[in-house]
């Protein structure tokens, strides 16, 4: 862990991105930012949880451990800006979606949250069960963004909607798009290849959690629809069988005799990710909201088409790669299938991907525009 001296101090507030999916894309943020613009001094609080197994290069580090989600927030209104101080920082990076209501220096928030973006109203398709959770959220982050000096998303559908809901500014808020990380650009390599993606069955990957969300619940009537018209598919999908997703998802294949056709594969690393889309025909992520979509990218990456909800995000990421269908239509979401795998046959996809240091230098940069207002603090 080195120390840059006489450089100017930005701390990194990394949150979240400390478990779940943001891990590998964190390890890649701390290897860039060892290597960063060096007239910048980056010192990084991180999760205990984030650096057990990291062993790449890193900056400098001070660790903190979160048992719950309290826990955290009280780390980021009371710890956090305490550590800003301490270290002399002139600015404050949250990575997370929220981060301190309040500092004495310019605050930058990165939000990749869309329950933070979108207004309630807006989430149609979105269990009822949650409001909750959009609330106490929303309430938690609306002192965030107004305090904060900057903010950044990754897509431009999320910047017009966050603006559009919070009534920001628009020179406030900025696009970093995301990359996926390195570390499955390298499983990807070392995943075997299907024997062949021609076949008679249509393998459809879906790379998700279990979240209101993420719409799961049309994937039984899907696979019945394809089954009606003489199309064999298997849905894989990367939630535990054990879940109570899982649990209402094979009910509902069952009433539809498809409960051969929906598989439950649990939570997946990255090298078991790069091998089910290698033996793949299509990503099938039929979320209703995203801030920009990880899964987007890495089926992407492996040379698949995308089979995805119709939202302003998932067509600005996916693009010609992407073949959308009404959220709430399973004889629509059958026709995308369909439709996708035979243009993926005869022709394969490739997508432009962007690296991680790509991704950091743009973060650096922004960080370096916030410590420079440290004065009009």
């Amino acid at each position: 862990m080195m120390r840059v001296r006489g450089a100017t101090t930005v701390l990194w507030n990394f949150g979240t991105l400390s478990v779940g999916g943001g891990r590998a894309v964190a390890w890649d943020l701390l290897e860039e930012l060892a290597r960063a613009d060096r007239t910048l001094r980056h010192v990084c609080l991180v999760d205990r949880r984030l650096v057990d197994g990291y062993a790449g290069p890193a900056p400098e580090i001070v660790e903190r451990s979160i048992s719950s989600w309290v826990h955290y927030a009280l780390s980021d209104q009371i710890a956090l800006p305490r550590l800003g101080k301490r270290l002399g920082a002139r600015a404050i990076v949250s990575l997370a979606s929220i981060g301190p209501w309040r500092v004495g220096v310019p605050h930058g928030v990165f939000i990749q949250n869309p329950f933070v973006v979108h207004s309630w109203e807006a989430l149609k398709g979105v269990r009822p069960d949650t409001v909750w959770y959009h609330r106490a959220l929303s309430a938690y982050a609306a002192p965030v963004l107004r305090n904060s000096r900057s903010v950044v998303v990754q897509t431009n559908a999320m910047r017009d909607a966050l603006i559009a809901r919070w009534k920001l500014p628009p020179d406030k808020v900025s696009v970093i798009r995301g990359s996926i990380s390195n570390e499955f650009v390298r499983a990807l390599a070392k995943a075997p290849r299907g024997t062949s993606r021609k076949g008679a069955e249509h393998v459809l990957v879906t790379a998700s959690n279990d979240g209101p969300h993420k719409n799961l619940d049309i994937i039984p009537a899907t696979a019945s629809a394809l089954k009606k018209e003489g199309v064999s598919a298997r849905f894989l999908v990367t939630i535990p069988s054990f879940s109570g997703a899982a649990k209402r998802l094979r009910t509902a294949a069952k009433a539809l005799a498809v409960e051969d056709q929906v598989e439950f594969v649990g939570w997946v690393d990255v090298n078991r990710m790069a091998e089910l889309l290698r033996r793949a025909n299509a990503a099938f992520l039929p979320s209703v909201l995203e801030s920009m979509g990880l899964p987007y990218m890495e089926a992407e990456a492996a040379g698949l088409p995308v089979i995805a909800a119709d939202h302003e995000c998932a067509r600005e990421v996916c693009q010609q790669n992407g073949t959308f269908f009404d959220p709430q239509d399973p004889q629509s979401a059958a026709r995308a299938v369909r439709l996708a795998v035979a243009r993926a046959n005869e022709s394969p996809l490739r997508a432009v991907r962007r690296t991680p240091q790509q991704v950091v230098a743009e973060f650096v940069e922004w960080a370096g525009r916030l410590a420079e207002q440290q004065d009009d603090v």
